[in-house]
C-alpha cells in the first residue's frame, strides 16, 4: 500500500475538483481509517469534470486501487464506475486504457456503501494518479480509496574483476549449456510472473495480499 490508509500521503498530496461540503474534503479519502470520506452530490448525469487527486511524491510503480464508499448524513453513498488517470508532472494527463489499448478503461465500483473492492491494472510508473468518478448512487458519491503498488528499485552496480573475459565452456555436442556469453538465457518462474489482465475481484480475493507487499520484481 502506498500510503493512504498508513499516512505516509499527508492531506497536503490529497486533493479533488469538488466536494459536497467542509466534512467530506478530499483529505479524508482515506481507506478503512476515515469515518467520512470524499462525497460529491447527486447528478442525473455522469459526472463529467470531477476527480480526486493523489500526489505520490515522487514516481512509483501503481498497480491497483482499493475504493470503498462512506455514509453521507443518512445517505448510503459509493461510486459505481470510474476511470484513472495518470500524469508524471501533474499537467499531462493519460488515462489507463482497456486490453484492446483503444479505449479508456471504464472501471466497476463498489456495490455498497461499506465493503473495499480492489480493481488492478497494468503497472504504471508515475506521480500523480487521479480518480475521475462516472456513476454514483442516487445519493451522490462517496470514495474512500487506497493505491497499490511499490518503490522504483534502483539497479546496484554489478562488481568487476580484473580479467573477467567470458569464457565458453561449451562442447558442441552441449546443444543445451549456457555460453555465458548473454545471448541465451532462460525465464525463471518469478522473472515470468505475469500481472493478470484487469479485472476485478473482492479484497479478500488470494491475489489481494500479495499486491499488498513490495514489488519483488519489476513487471
Amino acid at each position: 500500500m502506498l500510503g493512504m490508509v498508513s499516512g505516509l500521503i499527508t492531506d497536503s498530496q490529497i486533493t479533488a475538483s469538488s466536494e459536497v461540503d467542509r466534512n467530506w474534503i478530499p483529505e479524508n479519502a482515506r481507506l478503512i481509517t476515515s469515518r467520512l470520506g470524499w462525497a460529491l452530490p447527486p447528478t442525473t448525469h455522469s459526472y463529467t469534470k470531477e476527480w480526486l487527486q493523489i500526489d505520490l511524491g515522487e514516481e512509483k510503480i501503481v498497480r491497483g486501487i482499493i475504493v470503498q464508499g462512506g455514509k453521507h448524513r443518512e445517505n448510503k453513498v459509493f461510486m459505481r464506475k470510474f476511470k484513472i488517470g495518470y500524469s508524471y508532472n501533474g499537467s499531462d494527463w493519460k488515462f489507463i486504457m482497456d486490453a484492446s489499448k483503444k479505449k479508456v478503461k471504464i472501471f466497476e465500483g463498489n456495490t455498497n456503501y461499506d465493503t473495499p473492492e480492489l480493481r488492478v491494472f497494468e503497472p504504471t510508473t508515475t506521480r500523480f494518479i487521479r480518480v475521475y468518478p462516472e456513476r454514483a448512487t442516487h445519493g451522490g458519491l462517496g470514495l474512500r480509496m487506497e493505491l497499490l503498488g511499490c518503490e522504483i528499485e534502483v539497479p546496484t552496480a554489478v562488481p568487476t574483476t580484473p580479467n573477467s573475459n567470458l569464457v565458453d565452456e561449451c562442447d558442441d555436442d552441449q546443444a543445451n549449456c549456457h555460453s555465458g556469453t548473454g545471448d541465451d538465457f532462460q525465464w525463471t518462474g518469478a522473472e515470468a510472473m505475469l500481472i493478470p489482465s484487469p479485472h476485478h475481484f473482492h479484497l479478500n480475493h488470494p491475489l489481494a495480499a500479495m499486491l499488498a507487499l513490495p514489488c519483488l520484481h519489476q513487471w
